[in-house]
């Protein structure tokens, strides 16, 4: 795992991401509230002393428009240096297949950000979430030199 970025220790804001969960189909009924994970997250920011940077919603469902977009969005923020990581209300947050998601979660380490997953516990703060996300990077390197194997971006 690569020594720890300038970002990683910095004030710089948290971004979160929630998810919007609908059983049967968009007509269904909620299953995660949009409004609960909200305070959950920004809780998460702010007991870290942390300012709360922007808040993405992900719609669940294939083929919705934002689907990925908030991974998408924390990764380039991070990157820029606008952001210091990302607090999810969980893993499954973001919506992208595991390699996707692997790959995001190393970019934004490797990037000098923080991640952290209410749900699963997982927080590259901590010593164990450390460990967790080295074991993670390895298999984003594998999904990285996948993807390069079969000349695909891994969209589609």
């Amino acid at each position: 795992m690569a020594a720890r970025h300038p970002i990683a220790g910095s004030n710089l804001p948290l971004d979160g991401v929630v998810r919007v969960s609908r059983v049967a189909g968009n007509g269904g009924e909620i299953v995660h509230s949009l409004d609960d994970q909200r305070k959950a997250v920004v809780a998460a920011i702010e007991k870290r002393g942390r300012e709360v940077g922007e808040v993405f919603v992900e719609r669940a469902g294939a083929g919705e428009p934002s689907e990925g977009a908030a991974l998408r969005r924390v990764v380039e923020r991070v990157r820029a240096g606008q952001s210091g990581g990302v607090v999810a209300a969980r893993l499954s947050s973001f919506g992208r297949p595991t390699g996707e998601l692997v790959v995001a979660i190393d970019e934004i380490i490797q990037a000098g950000g923080v991640f952290i997953s209410l749900e699963g516990l997982i927080d590259s703060t901590a010593a164990a979430g450390r460990a967790f996300l080295g074991i993670v990077s390895v298999f984003a390197e594998i999904e990285r030199e996948r993807l390069s194997e079969t000349g695909t971006d891994g969209s589609d």
